[in-house]
């Protein structure tokens, strides 16, 4: 799990790229997208939920990858990824 150090240098490298990327690939998925899956984050990943949940409102991105929950399911723009292989742009 990321430490506080790691959490801020995340922060800070999008902040120095105007908070802006094409995409975003994680191994989680911000805490209200886990829900949506019927998922409740356990308490050892609940802090890197919410640091999501925050680069997920303090960022502009196209779309957010993420496998953790091995389930192929679009939520707009995030995507659960498990089996089915996507090719990026």
């Amino acid at each position: 799990m990321p430490n506080e150090t790691e959490y801020e240098n995340g922060t800070e490298n999008l902040r120095l790229i105007g908070n802006k990327v094409d995409y975003i690939i994680t191994h989680v998925a911000p805490t209200e997208i886990a829900s949506r899956l019927g998922k409740i984050p356990v308490e050892e990943e609940k802090e890197l939920n919410d640091y999501l949940t925050r680069v997920s409102t303090d960022n502009d991105y196209s779309e957010w990858f993420f496998g953790h929950y091995h389930l192929d399911r679009d939520l707009g723009q995030f995507h659960s990824v498990f089996r089915i292989i996507r090719v990026l742009p």
